[in-house]
């Protein structure tokens, strides 16, 4: 990569910057989706957001519970447990 992309702050961390934010934004959108459609824990869930305001939004919440997963999977390197996910 070069240095434009991406750029380490004084305080460590890593910047992904604005597009590649938007691209994983959408990717989890998509793993939402996918999820919906082929397994009833997430419908379950995507149904009680739906019914108390609209399909994007519901899609929005069920792709952030996904992503904060995902967060604490890789940063305590621990397996997927999705009863923990639901709880």
């Amino acid at each position: 990569m070069t240095e434009g992309h991406l750029r380490l702050p004084k305080i460590g961390r890593i910047s992904f910057g604005v597009s590649n934010t938007i691209n994983l934004s959408w990717a989890y959108v998509e793993v939402a989706n996918f999820a919906i459609r082929f397994y009833p824990e997430f419908q379950s869930f995507y149904n009680r957001k739906k019914a108390k305001t609209n399909g994007i939004v519901a899609i929005k919440a069920l792709s952030n519970k996904l992503a904060r997963a995902t967060y604490y999977v890789i940063r305590d390197q621990v397996p997927y447990d999705m009863d923990q996910l639901f709880r």
